[in-house]
């Protein structure tokens, strides 16, 4: 086995965040990192991510497959399994482009801009059209009048 990972500092920062502020502090300790702010999670993150020379594959070895589940589940991979040394090769085994698995995104993505430009007034008249046709499909269909009558 290669002891050089090539995770993205992105990639590492998912798997990072899955730890708790303490367990992060432990292996700060471990591999004698220093940290701005111990107190911050952040700080005690960048101090790993930004470390060229942590050997990272090392870090991931050290963590509890409870830790290596949740740092799965963070990069879309496969969680299931009992094996720590399976999570451990699923987080470090290339992805596409040679680097390690990608991450994805648990946020939703920011709302797209209003279609036609007028913004709030557009919106809400959209919104008012679905609540309207949604209300007419569960109380029979002169629901969408009795709605509209009593809204204005």
């Amino acid at each position: 086995m290669p002891s050089e990972v090539r995770l993205s500092p992105k990639s590492r920062r998912a798997i990072l965040q899955q730890l708790s502020r303490e367990r992060r502090a432990e292996l700060t300790a471990h591999f004698e990192l220093a940290v701005t702010d111990r107190r911050s999670s952040e700080a005690h993150v960048d101090a790993i991510v930004r470390k060229p020379s942590l050997d990272f594959r090392q870090l991931v070895e050290m963590l509890r497959r409870e830790e290596l589940k949740a740092a799965c589940e963070a990069l879309g991979l496969d969680s299931r399994g009992r094996e720590k040394a399976g999570f451990v090769e699923r987080i470090l085994a290339p992805g596409p482009g040679g680097e390690g698995p990608t991450v994805v995104s648990t946020t939703a993505s920011p709302a797209p801009p209003p279609p036609n430009g007028h913004g709030e007034e557009a919106l809400k008249s959209q919104l008012r059209r679905f609540v309207v046709e949604t209300a007419g499909g569960f109380r029979g269909r002169d629901a969408a009048a009795t709605f509209t009558s009593r809204s204005r």
